[in-house]
């Protein structure tokens, strides 16, 4: 429901804008619509050979530097034996080179999903795909902009070439056993491979485990993996230009449990102690005199260079929020940086939100004496 609501705010906002536009410039998208849909059946006519019907058409709209403009990009609705899909045409005479289409977009995404089975010898549990042509448009538009539309003819042997042309972004899950590094190491091809593509591949132990993840198809990233870390079992992402492999090694320290990014629990550890620097000796950023600190301390030993996850589960953090009397605990750390022996604080602030927890993050790569306390507003 909050993704819904999002869209209709952003199409009320289009609305709004493209109402307060001139009448000439009105005059103008009118006319580009009306270019935008005749090219749309011809180029449909020169890829597949048939004569689609125009259901309807909508105008894209960029950000300009104060505002939002419409552009000759226009969406057209079509139809063709009873099968919907989208054409994005420009308003001009130029159609040809900028023109795509999502009427094959079933045929890719079961081609590649049977890719996604050789690699692994599995049925995945669940895949989704998202970009192709237009990537950007959702910005200010509806997703209807970027429902994976291609220019390329998918002749069901190129799948390669078609996905290779854009920025591109896939989701694949697995519930069981599965071993994805060796497999991924053993079967990969170039489609996986190539820099427009960011794949993420996640093995939960079960079923429950995976409704629980709040990893999705719009937010994929090695942050968001870390933060699922109570869920995830395993997993495996191609970054762009990068694979990366993922150790979901986990800590406990009294109430909250902790992820060092990289590093085995084996190779570190977080440590109650009172003997550490304190993060109230602030000096600076206008900070100090609303924050409170906890009096325990807590202090890393071990690996000193690392990404840090912390989950405190709901019931304790409500806990903890309900004996200050406040909305919101931060996370107040300390440390030095190894190059140059400075002592610095920060604060991660607002937690981040998934399934019974909720997760700080604290980055800090090549520094030592790491320490942090937890923190709220004090009372004026």
């Amino acid at each position: 429901m909050k993704r819904f609501g999002i869209s209709i705010m952003v199409f009320g906002i289009v609305f709004f804008l493209t109402g307060c536009l001139p009448f000439k410039n009105q005059l103008q998208t009118a006319r580009w619509r009306a270019r935008a849909e005749e090219n749309a059946i011809e180029y449909i006519k020169d890829k597949y050979g048939f004569e689609a019907e125009v259901l309807s058409s909508e105008t894209q709209m960029i950000e300009g530097v104060l505002t939002v403009n419409s552009s000759s990009q226009t969406l057209v609705k079509m139809k063709y034996d009873g099968k919907e899909f989208g054409v994005l045409s420009n308003g001009n005479d130029e159609y040809m080179d900028d023109a795509s289409d999502n009427y094959q977009k079933d045929e890719i995404e079961e081609a590649y999903r049977e890719e996604v089975y050789n690699l692994f010898g599995i049925e995945p549990n669940t895949l989704e795909m998202k970009g192709g042509d237009n990537a950007s448009a959702k910005d200010v538009n509806g997703e209807d902009f970027y429902d994976m539309y291609f220019h390329e003819y998918f002749d069901g042997t190129n799948l390669e070439e078609v996905l290779m042309q854009y920025q591109f972004y896939s989701l694949v899950e697995y519930v069981g056993d599965v071993d994805l590094d060796t497999n991924y190491a053993k079967n990969v091809t170039p489609l996986f491979e190539n820099n427009y593509m960011c794949t993420l591949f996640v093995r939960y132990d079960s079923e429950e485990d995976m409704e629980k993840s709040s990893i999705s198809i719009t937010e994929i990233s090695d942050n968001t993996v870390y933060e699922n870390a109570f869920y995830v079992s395993d997993a495996l992402m191609k970054d762009w230009t990068e694979l990366i492999a993922f150790d979901m090694s986990i800590g406990q320290c009294g109430d909250f449990y902790y992820l060092n990014v990289g590093a085995d629990t084996s190779q570190y550890s977080i440590k109650q102690a009172q003997e550490v620097h304190d993060v109230s000796d602030w000096n600076g950023y206008g900070a100090i005199d609303t924050i409170a600190i906890e009096d325990t301390a807590y202090y890393m030993e071990g690996d000193g260079e690392y990404i840090l996850y912390i989950y405190y589960p709901d019931d304790k953090y409500s806990k903890l929020l309900a004996e200050h009397g406040v909305d919101n605990v931060k996370l107040a750390s300390t440390y030095i940086f190894d190059e140059t022996g400075e002592r610095d604080y920060d604060f991660s602030y607002f937690p981040e939100e998934i399934e019974g927890y909720k997760v700080f993050v604290s980055y800090y790569a090549d520094c030592e004496d790491y320490s942090f306390r937890f923190a709220y507003d004090a009372e004026e």
